[in-house]
């Protein structure tokens, strides 16, 4: 319980800060546009959306004493929905139909993480891990992963 509250304000705090930084970059690409010098990492702004990723980062240290990393990596996919949002709401930016679908996915595949994910104490040795990676089914999914990656920079 306390593990997920601290990892869900840490993934909001740094989306926040995250916001709050590009808002500050884009007051500065304004004042420029109109001639005036404006260094966006002075602005208080830009500070505080600093300070604020620094909280949320402190927020997901203090999750990990209270919960299982491998569980808690995938709710730290929240800082997506997050940076969605304030965007939107923040930044006046366009949500099109291929973000909420994103968001869709990720929702849909953090639960189905969370769901299939084994929650064990088992220690691994490094020749372990290295078994573990080397096993053809771990090499046929990485090459996937390798042409899905190429693919998608193809087509964008």
């Amino acid at each position: 319980m306390w593990a997920m509250l601290y990892t869900v304000l840490g993934s909001f705090f740094c989306s926040g800060g995250l916001i709050l930084m590009k808002k500050s970059h884009n007051r500065a690409e304004l004042a420029e546009s109109n001639n005036i010098k404006r260094n966006a990492c002075c602005d208080l702004l830009w500070f505080g959306g600093f300070m604020t990723i620094i909280a949320g980062s402190l927020c997901n240290v203090i999750a990990l004493g209270y919960g299982n990393v491998l569980l808690l990596a995938s709710s730290s996919s929240l800082s997506i929905i997050f940076n969605t949002a304030f965007s939107v709401t923040l930044l006046n930016e366009k949500l099109v139909k291929k973000d909420i679908l994103a968001m869709l996915f990720i929702c849909i595949g953090s639960i189905l993480f969370l769901i299939i994910a084994k929650n064990d104490t088992e220690e691994y040795t490094p020749k372990s891990l290295l078994d573990l990676i080397t096993r053809p089914i771990s090499i046929v999914y990485m090459a996937l992963q390798v042409i899905y990656i190429v693919g998608a920079y193809k087509v964008a």
